[in-house]
C-alpha cells in the first residue's frame, strides 16, 4: 500500500465534504476506513505466514535435539518475508484494495462535477 495512495483514499472525504454533497463525504469515509482495513490486513497476512514458517523451523530444532543456546540465537536472527509469503495472500484482496482507490477517484469525479 503506497503511501501516497493511502493518503490521496484518506483525504478524498475531506475534499468531498466542500463540495456539500452529504451523501459522498458519507461514502468516502466508508471507502477510506475500507481501504485502511484492508492495508492492515495484506501484512499481518503477510506476516502470520512467515511467522508460522518460523515457528515450524523452532519446532525443528528442537525436535533434532537443538540446545536452548541454537534456539535462542534463532530467535535473535531476522525473520526473512520471502515471496511465498506474499503469495500467502488472497488475490482478491489486492482487487479489492484496487477497487477502493477506484472509487476514491470516482468519489471525486463526481463530487466536482455535480
Amino acid at each position: 500500500m503506497s503511501k501516497l495512495i493511502s493518503i490521496f483514499v484518506i483525504l478524498t472525504p475531506a475534499v468531498v465534504f466542500f463540495t456539500g454533497h452529504q451523501l459522498l463525504v458519507w461514502l468516502a469515509i466508508i471507502n477510506a476506513a475500507s481501504y485502511l482495513i484492508i492495508g492492515l490486513t495484506i501484512p499481518n497476512l503477510i506476516a502470520r505466514s512467515s511467522m508460522t514458517k518460523f515457528k515450524f523451523e523452532i519446532e525443528q530444532m528442537e525436535q533434532d535435539g537443538a540446545t536452548d543456546q541454537e534456539i535462542e540465537e534463532a530467535f535473535d536472527e531476522e525473520i526473512v518475508i520471502t515471496d511465498e509469503d506474499r503469495m500467502a495472500v488472497p488475490q482478491w484482496l489486492y482487487y479489492l484494495s484496487l477497487f477502493h482507490v477506484i472509487s476514491a477517484v470516482f468519489l471525486l469525479v463526481v463530487g466536482w462535477v455535480s
